[in-house]
């Protein structure tokens, strides 16, 4: 056991000590900065007295493969969940995928069966039920950000449920976007190739943000760190200039020209967009930029906490083996 640990932890940034016999993870770039699902779940292996726990694990892509291959051979390791930046290149080294997922080439959830890591995606029906709390009609118009692994399931939950709506689609590599709709056969809809043309947008009645361009989380870069929080997608973010330590101040010093203009296109897009809702994906900060000017505009808004906590749940389940899906939801709320 003790040499399997080892072997981990050489591939993790953030150095884990596991207490019992059984283990899961949440692999991502960066999980232990904020990742929400290891409260949650052990959370209910607490009060459910299972002796499991799950760890946040901060994996760079180089030691992505290698941390696959060793949780393979670990038997203690049960199946865990995968966040940014792996949805999609995690999946070339899993065992297989579920048939359901495959259609989103995403994945947020990894099961253990003997030596093998399938990978299913949990994103979908939890992004559904909450695009449900808007109501939307047959004649509303919907904006959709990002193309991630989230945005993936999001889109397909869009295409697949609200046929006849109007849909609008950008994102910084709009072959990704491309891919998807050409695959589901959709008509009804528009990619947006700009901000330029973004900008043209009116009449909104939601917009959808799945980018991560709202989290609270230094992202390294080559040249140095960036957070995300000071921003709305709504405008181009692509002058960022990061800095060597993360500092707030002096980000916002560096960043202060920026970050202004960024609220003003998104405080404009509003005015041209009055009615439009927001679906946020994003859960931390509890309220984004984009949230907090959409409120100037009395919109329904909506972040991404619900839909990560009925992901969690079916994600724990379907690890877990665990059938009684309204009990861990009622753990995981409290």
């Amino acid at each position: 056991m003790k040499t399997t640990l080892t072997n981990l932890n050489k591939y993790i940034s953030n150095n884990i000590k596991i207490k019992h016999k059984k283990f899961a993870l949440i692999i991502g770039e960066s999980p232990s900065f904020g990742a929400r699902s290891p409260k949650l779940w052990n959370k209910v292996y607490k009060k459910k007295k299972i002796k499991c726990e799950m760890y946040p694990a901060d994996v760079q892509e180089n030691n992505l493969q290698n941390i696959v291959n060793i949780l393979k051979k670990d038997n203690r390791f049960q199946g865990g969940s995968v966040t940014i930046p792996y949805k999609e290149k995690i999946i070339k080294y899993l065992d297989g995928v579920e048939p359901n997922s495959k259609k989103i080439n995403a994945i947020n959830t990894i099961l253990k069966s003997s030596k093998k890591l399938i990978g299913i995606n949990t994103d979908y029906l939890a992004f559904l039920n909450s695009l449900k709390k808007f109501k939307l009609k047959s004649n509303a118009s919907i904006l959709f950000l990002g193309a991630g692994g989230a945005g993936k399931a999001g889109i397909i939950s869009v295409l697949e449920n609200y046929k006849r709506n109007k849909k609008f689609f950008f994102n910084r590599k709009n072959f990704k976007i491309k891919k998807i709709l050409n695959k589901n056969k959709e008509k009804n809809y528009k990619i947006i190739k700009n901000y330029k043309e973004l900008k043209k947008i009116k009449n909104v009645s939601l917009i959808i943000n799945t980018t991560s361009i709202g989290f609270d989380s230094w992202i390294k870069k080559k040249s140095g760190y960036v957070n995300l929080k000071y921003f709305s997608p709504l405008s181009s973010v692509s002058k960022i200039k990061p800095v060597k330590k993360r500092d707030e101040k002096l980000f916002i010093k560096k960043n202060i020209k920026l970050i202004n203009q960024n609220i003003l296109e998104s405080y404009k897009f509003f005015q041209r967009n009055q009615k439009a809702g927001v679906f946020d994906i994003i859960y931390l900060p509890n309220q984004t930029i984009l949230i907090e000017i959409a409120k100037n505009f009395d919109a329904i808004t909506l972040n991404g906490l619900s839909m990560n906590l009925d992901q969690a749940v079916l994600a724990f389940s379907k690890v877990n083996k665990f059938g009684l899906i309204k009990k861990i939801e009622e753990i995981m709320k409290k």
